[in-house]
């Protein structure tokens, strides 16, 4: 393998390890934020319905109980006009 070959491997696996830590990043602030809603239902004590187009769905009680939850979803559940 030539050095140019060698760098030419080497930024084509930094940008693919970027990518992945992008997609982990973007999973995982999915399920913080779904995290955070209990814990304002509770210190407030309000109903929370959490409404997320492309993560977690939750209805979570005013007591912090979640009482219904949608897991992350890979496709969209019903084909539109704008992409999901």
């Amino acid at each position: 393998m030539t050095p140019v070959k060698a760098i030419s491997s080497r930024s084509g696996l930094r940008r693919i390890a970027g990518l992945a830590a992008a997609a982990l990043w973007l999973v995982l602030a999915f399920w913080l934020n779904a995290r955070l809603a209990p814990i304002r239902a509770a210190e407030y004590p309000v109903p929370i319905l959490r409404v997320a187009r492309s993560g977690i769905s939750q209805l979570v009680r005013f007591d912090g109980s979640v009482a219904g939850r949608t897991a992350i979803q890979s496709k969209c559940s019903a084909p539109s006009s704008t992409g999901c």
